[in-house]
């Protein structure tokens, strides 16, 4: 059983001696609809707590202190896979008793210090929101997170650490400045307020949100989570692929498209505003061969989300499809589990 555990990480500096964990899980939903593949896709292919016995504070203990992770949400996705795997066991029971007592506590500390300490509020809070097993929670969360996550890093307010500043030279563009500081110029035009790229003024300081944003989709909750920093960015709600075809792998974006083309599985050719077309207003299409046609698009049919009713593509409304792709640049990582 020990090594069971040897996965489980605590996370260190600003989140303490805790450890993310699972999303709760909902039930999963049958959908009809149409389905979704891109270019040469096979349409096969494509597209409170409980009661148990307590967790001891033991070698195999979640709370054990394991050296800092660079990237900890992303480590512990393997850990939620060997929790799934203990079944309703008694041990399976502790560890969710012990994550939902983590995400209370992270969310009292949190809460205490959102007025002078934002950002120690915005990573317990975001601590709170990965560990409960409590869909409630993560509603009740939700709202807040959304609301620091946008003062801390989707405004124009500088925050050490969290952003840089750079000033924009004479002839400089968006896109320099954001390959100069390994980020994507939609985010930063986002930060700024910037509606369009090219009324920039020479002598200008602008924010530049430069630390990795990331993806995280849990299937079984429908629920894909935007981290940056570690830290909650953004929740969204998404469809999955009918009969479990949505893989469960890591990926990275490898395309981006504004109003995409469709092509369907018939042969046929449909742009953008086709009544045929099922992409909706955004496609960010992955990078592996043997998932070749999978992403992450719009959709024509929002009733659909919070459904298996794909081909296998994550499915997001079109509003929440356009903010992710200024929020995520070529080859930002995704990540699907079970």
């Amino acid at each position: 059983m020990k090594r069971l555990f040897l996965g489980f990480l605590c996370l260190a500096g600003a989140f303490g001696a805790y450890v993310y964990g699972p999303f709760g899980e909902a039930a999963e939903a049958d959908a009809s609809g149409q389905s979704a593949t891109r270019p040469g896709a096979a349409p096969g292919n494509g597209g409170g707590a409980a009661q148990g016995p307590q967790a001891e504070s033991s070698p195999g203990s979640p709370l054990l202190q394991l050296d800092a992770s660079d990237n900890p949400l992303r480590d512990v996705h393997s850990v939620q896979a060997e929790l799934q795997a203990l079944k309703e066991g008694a041990r399976a029971v502790a560890i969710r008793e012990m994550l939902d007592r983590v995400a209370h506590q992270a969310r009292r500390e949190g809460t205490m210090v959102l007025q002078e300490d934002p950002v120690q509020a915005w990573r317990k809070l975001s601590l709170a929101f990965f560990a409960t097993t409590d869909a409630r929670v993560r509603a009740d969360l939700r709202p807040v997170l959304d609301g620091l996550s946008g003062d801390l890093i989707l405004s124009k307010r500088h925050i050490e650490g969290l952003s840089q500043l750079a000033t924009i030279p004479a002839g400089g563009t968006l896109t320099r400045i954001a390959k100069d500081h390994d980020t994507g110029w939609r985010i930063i035009a986002r930060a700024n307020g910037i509606n369009d790229p090219k009324r920039i003024r020479a002598g200008d300081r602008l924010k530049v949100p430069h630390c990795e944003v990331e993806v995280h989709i849990r299937k079984r909750s429908f629920l894909m989570l935007v981290t940056y920093d570690g830290g909650y960015l953004r929740a969204y709600e998404v469809g999955t692929g009918k009969f479990d075809r949505t893989p469960e792998a890591e990926f990275s974006i490898v395309e981006k498209e504004i109003e995409p083309t469709w092509y369907g599985p018939d042969g046929g050719v449909y742009p953008f505003g086709h009544e045929q077309n099922i992409l909706g207003t955004r496609w960010l299409g992955f990078n592996r061969d043997e998932f070749s046609g999978f992403g992450i698009h719009g959709t024509r049919f929002p009733e659909t989300i919070g459904t298996e009713s794909s081909a296998g593509c994550i499915r997001m409304r079109n509003d929440d499809v356009e903010e992710l792709f200024d929020l995520l640049d070529y080859n930002a990582r995704i990540s699907i589990t079970k």
